[in-house]
């Protein structure tokens, strides 16, 4: 075997060895840039309460930056009470602005929905109301573009 013949195999043997072990590093970097990507895009569910001068208000979040699929959302009052609105809860009360969550309810990132919001209510009944409310916990499934699941669980309160 001439010496040519030996470097020709080893310079194929090593543009081989090069080529499956590129191959190896850019499905190693694609799947580490699809996992960057998916954990990127996840929605962040949070609550806001604001408990202000003749206003009480309650509403979600989406704080992250990919969107937000509801999937469902539950409202659980401490005696085990189940709704799928607050409006159940306080049905009674006058000066009531409500949303209930539609199925499949999408939040952009950055978005809000209001779930309840009294305007121009007397302090005595602001005070009865954030007594009921305050028994409430909020309970929301929603999902990612990825459709990873995520829950959001947590009891209404009011500073």
């Amino acid at each position: 075997m001439k010496f040519i013949d030996c470097v020709t195999i080893i310079a194929d043997f090593s543009t081989i060895l090069i080529a499956i072990l590129a191959l190896f590093i850019s499905i190693k970097t694609l799947k580490s840039q699809n996992k960057h990507n998916e954990l990127s895009a996840r929605p962040i569910c949070e609550m806001f309460t604001g408990n202000f001068n003749n206003e009480l208000v309650v509403e979600i979040h989406n704080k992250g930056l990919g969107p937000m699929e509801i999937i469902e959302a539950l409202f659980i009052s401490s005696d085990g009470f189940m709704y799928t609105n607050l409006y159940e809860f306080i049905s009674n009360e006058p000066g009531i602005s409500y949303n209930a969550i539609p199925p499949k309810k999408i939040l952009m990132s950055g978005e809000k929905v209001i779930l309840v919001s009294f305007n121009d209510i007397p302090s005595f009944q602001q005070t009865k109301l954030v007594q009921i409310l305050s028994n409430i916990t909020i309970y929301i499934s929603y999902r990612d573009l990825y459709d990873n699941t995520y829950t959001f669980d947590h009891k209404i309160h009011f500073l």
